[in-house]
């Protein structure tokens, strides 16, 4: 857990990484981890399309931390992930914007 961030957030949070999961798959995304962890760093989703890795922020409540803290998060998962699994290939920070009540993705963007 970093700076007051809980990386698995309670029901609401599960469901939301499972719908932006779904969401993914749906355009051709394999889902590589769901919740990766690593130090006090944590990326929601990694996912891979074509020969690039994608790690996600799923944000699905307005209260979230502020996005661009989250992206710092993501963006040290990412190069710890990246060194420990040797990935020699792309690799982009994204997010997933989820409507709390219907679980419905409305803002996919990569950075």
């Amino acid at each position: 857990m970093t700076r007051g961030y809980n990386p698995g957030g309670g029901e609401i949070y599960r469901r939301a990484r499972r719908a932006a999961g779904v969401y993914l798959q749906m355009r051709g995304y394999e889902i590589i981890e769901l919740l990766w962890q690593q130090s006090n760093y944590s990326v929601d989703i990694i996912a891979r399309r074509d020969e690039v890795m994608y790690f996600v922020s799923v944000r699905c409540n307005l209260s979230d931390p502020d996005m661009s803290e989250r992206e710092e998060w993501a963006e040290h998962a990412r190069d710890l992930w990246v060194e420990e699994n040797k990935w020699q290939g792309q690799a982009v920070l994204a997010h997933i914007e989820v409507e709390p009540r219907s679980y419905a993705v409305f803002s996919f963007n990569v950075s």
